[in-house]
């Protein structure tokens, strides 16, 4: 089966928001956090870091 997902929606509700920001964060940070590992490393380079929390931000801002 083909697993679809929209990168930084950790959350898997289907929209890029604050929930999805705050557990990318917590996850930067060593947290634990709830959510999808591979949808918060939008910048797959292996690693959930503050690049990835930026870029959702961005994103969430409208800056695609």
């Amino acid at each position: 089966a083909l697993d679809l997902f929209l990168k930084g929606d950790v959350n898997r509700d289907g929209k890029l928001d604050l929930a999805d920001a705050l557990a990318v964060l917590r996850m930067s940070l060593g947290l634990p956090a709830e959510g999808d590992r591979t949808a918060a490393d939008l910048d797959e380079d292996g690693q959930v870091t503050a690049r990835d929390l930026a870029a959702l931000v961005g994103r969430i801002g409208g800056g695609y």
